[in-house]
């Protein structure tokens, strides 16, 4: 009886190590990551008041460019929205977001979203007229892409990483947490 037990432990083991392996990937294959805003920020179309929110991208989707935010709990949902690859130098063990710089009386726009140790993040894109006023109010100029999406060529963006920053109005004070 006892070898039996021992056969059936050792059966056993190797399927719990499975298992355990795809949950631990379904996190990574979404990229949820938990972000907590000091400040409100804007994502295309509204702004969101300062608080925590799950950023993933949709579940089961054949297009990696489809960027979900929900509340921290994932009771709300605040939209779905389609973004452009972006590319970075060099990626970090903690997630990135790289905002936008506003006027003084604006809330910092998320211009990009980056998955911990991944080269390619998410770059949302704004309506023109959004993205227009946006570059405006930071006073730099905007050329438009091959698409006639307005760009804002010379990096009108700050990147903050990971854990918490500090300062004054020009830096945003967020946590981030990757699932």
């Amino acid at each position: 009886m006892k070898r039996w037990k021992v056969f059936v432990t050792m059966l056993c083991l190797p399927l719990v190590w499975v298992a355990l392996q795809g949950t631990a990937r379904a996190g990574e294959w979404t990229q949820s990551t938990f972000f907590t805003f000091s400040e409100p920020v804007e994502i295309p179309g509204r702004v969101l008041p300062a608080g925590s929110y799950l950023f993933k991208l949709m579940s089961g989707a054949t297009n990696r460019n489809a960027v979900e935010i929900f509340s921290k709990n994932q009771t709300r949902s605040y939209g779905t929205f389609l973004t452009i690859p972006d590319r970075r130098m060099h990626p970090t063990g903690k997630p990135v977001i790289r905002l936008e710089e506003r006027s003084a009386d604006s809330p910092e726009a998320i211009h990009a979203w980056f998955y911990p140790g991944s080269y390619y993040g998410h770059e949302f894109v704004y309506p023109r007229v959004q993205h227009r006023g946006m570059v405006e109010a930071s006073g730099r100029q905007a050329s438009a892409d091959s698409t006639g999406l307005a760009a804002d060529v010379l990096g009108a963006t700050k990147s903050v990483a990971g854990a918490v920053a500090s300062g004054t109005r020009d830096t945003l004070h967020f946590l981030a947490k990757s699932t």
